[in-house]
């Protein structure tokens, strides 16, 4: 059975110690964020969208700025400050509509949550997933599970996450055994970066 694009852009992004999940989802809105400012900065309906909702969250806004393009997001901000002038006597200063990045975001999500414990089910994938010693974050792990209508699947992705996580468990040990200076002659291996690993694990990976 070949695999769905969001399984194929799943089994693209499976690597060791990592959330695939996490990677797609991030690697996918850097593209909605360049559309946005190289393509659709000018289109009525996606500026519409982006000034009832005041912009961005903060989260998005920083990713959004350290992506550069000044221009786009000049002529972003010019519309959005324009708007609040014209409404500060009638306190309309904030939206109740939600961060169009933020509701991307979900979208994405789904969809590859979908994909992967659809996956589960395609030997390929299966065999992908199962040999990649991928860590999916909590987040992502805790609405995977949720979504598992098969016991054995749920099963096959709690089994593969506690080995994942046993084995990083191990790396962070041996990164706090070889900073002891009696053992402090000895290089750093796989572990150097286990802490970072450890950080994107409890709340996800952010987009860099």
């Amino acid at each position: 059975m070949p695999l769905t694009p969001s399984q194929f852009n799943l089994v693209q992004s499976l690597k060791r110690g990592t959330c695939c999940i996490c990677h797609c989802v991030n690697s996918d809105l850097r593209r909605y964020f360049d559309t946005l400012t190289y393509e659709n900065i000018n289109d009525s309906g996606t500026r519409a969208t982006i000034l009832r909702s005041r912009g961005f969250c903060r989260e998005h806004t920083r990713d959004l700025q350290r992506m550069g393009d000044a221009l786009g997001q000049s002529i972003l901000y010019s519309d959005l400050i324009g708007q609040l002038i014209g409404c500060l006597s009638q306190r309309e200063s904030n939206s109740s509509d939600k961060c169009p990045a933020c509701t991307k975001t979900d979208e994405l999500t789904k969809w590859y949550i979908t994909g992967l414990v659809d996956g589960l089910r395609n030997e390929s994938f299966m065999d992908a997933y199962t040999h990649s010693g991928a860590l999916l974050c909590l987040p992502h792990f805790s609405s995977v599970i949720k979504s598992c209508t098969s016991y054995r699947t749920a099963k096959t992705i709690v089994d593969l996450q506690r080995e994942s996580m046993c084995e990083l468990k191990n790396e962070l040990d041996e990164f706090i055994r070889k900073s002891d200076y009696r053992f402090s002659g000895e290089p750093f291996g796989r572990e150097r970066d286990a802490w970072i690993r450890a950080a994107h694990f409890l709340v996800g990976r952010w987009m860099s």
